[in-house]
């Protein structure tokens, strides 16, 4: 009898699927944090871009978890989420600031698990991964801009409101983001 043949790559892919999965874990738990002292500080769209940032976290843990059931006959699960720091939420601006260094510390760690999967022969693992790096990147690109102008106005509450809150707004355009999640607030 033939028996199957073990992927070459399998003890470097695996514990990086691990790895992500349970990182998946730790930024799920700190974009809701963060979502909710958004929330409180008056940035809505900036706490419903961060539970759309975290439910993309969980998606993203989800497919290579599959993947690497599939690809590697192994099963992982995520570890628990270790505590997340969100203290000193106090103010839009530093709130903001905290939104922006956070997903670049994200950004720059799933790329690094991205690239090194690339290195373990297995692109195909690493794309969704860096799906999710180019995602994060659109959005702190918005959030600079967004920064940038709030600082112009000094952080003004009626300038920031009606740019979280109006018209085409951030809060509006999360909104059908979340709900093409299949989230919905209740109405």
């Amino acid at each position: 009898m033939t028996s199957l043949i073990t992927p070459p790559n399998k003890t470097v892919i695996v514990p990086l699927v691990q790895e992500s999965l349970d990182f998946s874990t730790q930024v799920f738990d700190v974009l809701s944090k963060g979502a909710m002292y958004s929330h409180d500080v008056g940035l809505q769209g900036e706490k419903r871009r961060l539970r759309y940032l975290g439910r993309e976290a969980i998606m993203l843990g989800e497919k290579l978890q599959h993947g690497a059931r599939d690809i590697y006959a192994c099963m992982l699960w995520p570890a628990k989420a270790k505590h997340s720091d969100v203290n000193g939420l106090t103010t839009m601006e530093n709130t903001m600031i905290w939104i922006i260094n956070k997903l670049w510390q994200i950004h720059d760690e799933y790329h690094r698990i991205a690239n090194e999967m690339v290195v373990g022969r297995n692109r195909t693992l690493s794309i969704c991964v860096y799906n999710y790096c180019n995602c994060i990147m659109k959005e702190i690109a918005a959030l600079q801009r967004n920064h940038e102008g709030y600082s112009r106005a000094s952080y003004d509450w009626h300038h920031v409101s009606r740019h979280q809150e109006t018209e085409f707004n951030i809060h509006d355009h999360f909104e059908d983001k979340e709900e093409g999640q299949g989230y919905s607030d209740h109405k």
